[in-house]
């Protein structure tokens, strides 16, 4: 698992419901309904290569 990954599964993401969010490290560096909007936001700052791009769909898509 990656740290992003990891942190994702810890973090409070009811803030960004109906939002695609990008996670560098362990922050939430750009959040917008638009995944494209996210995308531009975080790749000016960081390599795509070290970013993870999340829907977030609901509370309780992600109780396990």
């Amino acid at each position: 698992m990656s740290i992003e990954s990891d942190y994702f599964m810890r973090m409070d993401f009811i803030p960004y419901v109906g939002e695609w969010i990008a996670i560098h490290g362990e922050s939430v560096v750009a959040h917008s309904k638009s995944l494209k909007e996210v995308h531009k936001q975080a790749c000016t700052r960081y390599s795509m290569s070290s970013l993870l791009f999340v829907p977030v769909l609901g509370d309780e898509t992600y109780l396990v």
